[in-house]
C-alpha cells in the first residue's frame, strides 16, 4: 500500500510541474499555398501547423528571395511583405521538416481578370490580346501584360499551331527569341498563351529586349509579370506580337543563369529518393538525363572548408537516412551548411573511392530554403559495423582524440590529415582537410562528443571516417 501511495504522489507531482514527455514533431505545413501581392510594402499573413497538434517547437521562417518578398515570423504565424516584381518561396522549418508557400509579387500590374485598354497604365490582358489576333482593323501599337511562363521549343522553325509538344512551360530546352506570357503564372494550356517575339524590336527596346526578357539567360524572369508594346499579330502561326516597340519589367539583362538557378525555375520535376538514385548504379557510370530531381540538405560546410575539394558538396536526405557527394563543375561559392536544395539529375552518376557521387553543373543545384538535420546517435563500433547505412548521414558519437603522427592540432594547411577518435578498443578516422579553417586549433584532450558526416572511403581496405564541419561539431 505504501508503494502505491508513493507512485500516485510521483504522478501528481509530474502532472503539476509539467514533467510529461515531450511529443515529437512529425511534420509541418503552411495553410496558404500561394499568395499574390500587388503593391510595394503590401503584407499578408501566413500560418504554419505542426503535426501532431500537441507537439511544441520553434518554427523558423525564411524567404528564398528577399529581393522579391521578405518574411518576419513569430511562432506559427509570419508576415510576408512585397518588395519587387517576381516570385519567391516562403519556407517554414522545424526539426528537419519544412513547408513552402509561393509568393507572387505583381507591382504595377493589372488584374488579369479585368479587361484592359491597351495602354501602358492599363494593358490588355492575354485573353483580350488573343481575341484581337485576327481583328480588322489590326490592333497596332498597344500594350499587353502577362506572366512569362515559357517559350517555344528549341529547334522549332516557324509553326507551332496545333503542336502542343512545341510549347515549353519552364526554362529547359527553349529558344531565346521568344517568350510566352499568360494571365496566370501557372498556365500550361497552349491555347491560353501569347507569344512575344524578342527580335527585330524598334526604338529604345532594340538592343535591350532580348537580353532582358529571354529565359535562356534570365531564369529569374520565369513567372514574372511584364508589359510589352507592339502590334498584335501571329507569330509562329499563333497569337502574338511581331513588332515589339517597348517593354516594362524583366531583368534588364542583370539576372544571368550561369550560377545556381533561382528557386522554382526549371526544377518542376518528379522527385526520386537519394537511395533510389544510388540503386541505379550497376557497376558502370550512369548518364542522368535531367528528367528527375532529388531534394536534400547541404550538410557540408562551405565556411568550415573541411573538404577534399572546393568543388564538392554533400547532400543528405531530409530524414537523414541516406546522402550523396555532389561534384560540381566549378568551385562552390554559395551553397552552405543547412541549405535545402533541389538537385536536377542532369549529369553523371559514378563512384569515387567506392562511394556514390554525381557530377553536374553548378546551375543544376537550386537552394529552396533552409532545413535542419537531427544527428543520428551511434557508438564508434556501431558506425563501423553498419557504415553502409550511415554513409553521408549526420552522426553523433563519442571518444578521445589522437592527433596524426602525434600532432596536438587538428591538421595543417599543406596536406590533408587524419586524426583518430577512440572509444575503448574501437576507433574512427577523423578527416581534416588542408582547406579547413581550424587546422591550427588545438585538439581537445578530454573525452568529447563529435558530430559529423559518416563516410566509408576506399575499397581495399575500406576506411571508416567522420568528417567534422566546424568546431561546433566537437563538444
Amino acid at each position: 500500500m505504501k508503494t502505491k501511495k508513493i507512485f500516485m504522489l510521483v504522478a501528481i507531482i509530474a502532472t503539476l510541474f509539467g514533467c510529461e514527455q515531450k511529443e515529437s514533431v512529425l511534420g509541418i505545413d503552411i495553410e496558404t499555398k500561394k499568395i499574390t501581392l500587388t503593391e510595394v510594402g503590401q503584407t499578408a499573413e501566413v500560418t504554419a501547423t505542426i503535426a501532431p497538434s500537441g507537439a511544441k517547437a520553434d518554427v523558423k521562417w525564411e524567404t528564398s528571395n528577399s529581393a522579391i518578398a521578405t518574411v518576419s515570423g513569430n511562432g506559427l504565424k509570419a508576415t510576408v511583405t512585397a518588395v519587387a516584381n517576381g516570385t519567391a518561396k516562403i519556407i517554414a522549418s522545424v526539426e528537419g521538416f519544412a513547408a513552402e508557400c509561393e509568393v507572387i509579387v505583381n507591382i504595377g500590374g493589372t488584374d488579369p481578370n479585368e479587361d484592359g485598354e491597351g495602354t501602358k497604365e492599363k494593358p490588355y490582358n492575354v485573353a483580350q490580346a488573343i481575341s484581337f489576333t485576327d481583328a480588322s482593323p489590326q490592333k497596332d501599337d498597344v500594350w499587353v501584360g502577362g506572366y512569362i511562363v515559357g517559350s517555344v521549343k528549341e529547334g522549332t522553325e516557324s509553326n507551332i499551331q496545333g503542336k502542343p509538344d512545341q510549347y515549353i512551360f519552364g526554362i529547359e530546352g527553349i529558344r531565346s527569341t521568344a517568350v510566352f506570357i499568360a494571365d496566370s503564372p501557372e498556365e500550361t494550356n497552349p491555347e491560353k498563351v501569347f507569344v512575344v517575339r524578342l527580335n527585330n524590336a524598334e526604338g529604345s527596346a532594340a538592343s535591350t529586349v532580348r537580353p532582358a526578357l529571354n529565359l535562356v539567360d534570365n531564369c529569374a524572369n520565369y513567372k514574372t509579370y511584364i508589359k510589352v508594346q507592339g502590334d498584335i499579330f501571329r507569330y509562329f502561326a499563333v497569337p502574338g506580337i511581331q513588332r515589339l516597340i517597348d517593354f516594362d519589367g524583366g531583368s534588364k539583362g542583370s539576372a544571368g543563369c550561369g550560377g545556381s538557378v533561382d528557386p522554382g525555375t526549371g526544377f518542376n520535376l518528379p522527385e526520386m529518393s537519394i537511395s533510389d538514385l544510388q540503386a541505379l548504379y550497376k557497376g558502370a557510370d550512369v548518364t542522368l538525363d535531367g528528367t528527375k530531381k532529388i531534394v536534400g540538405v547541404v550538410t557540408s560546410d562551405l565556411v568550415g572548408g573541411n573538404s577534399t575539394s572546393l568543388r564538392n558538396i554533400i547532400v543528405t536526405a531530409l530524414n537523414n537516412q541516406s546522402g550523396i557527394m555532389i561534384r560540381l563543375s566549378a568551385n562552390n561559392t554559395s551553397l552552405d551548411l543547412g541549405d535545402k536544395v533541389e538537385v536536377k539529375l542532369d549529369g553523371k552518376l559514378t563512384q569515387y573511392a567506392g562511394q556514390y557521387q554525381i557530377e553536374i553543373a553548378n546551375a543544376n543545384v537550386s537552394e529552396v530554403g533552409k532545413a535542419t538535420i537531427t544527428p543520428r546517435t551511434a557508438t564508434i563500433a556501431e558506425i563501423a559495423a553498419n557504415i553502409a547505412s550511415y554513409n553521408y548521414c549526420v552522426v553523433r558519437t563519442e571518444g578521445t582524440f589522437t592527433g596524426a603522427n602525434g600532432a596536438t592540432v587538428y591538421g595543417n594547411s599543406s596536406a590533408h590529415a587524419t586524426n583518430k577518435l577512440t572509444d575503448g578498443d574501437q576507433h574512427l578516422d577523423i578527416f581534416i582537410s588542408k582547406f579547413s579553417t581550424f587546422v591550427t586549433t588545438a585538439l581537445p584532450t578530454n573525452r568529447v562528443s563529435v558530430t559529423g558526416i559518416a563516410q566509408s572511403y576506399g575499397t581495399d581496405p575500406v576506411t571508416h571516417q567522420l568528417i567534422i564541419r566546424n568546431l561546433n561539431d566537437v563538444k
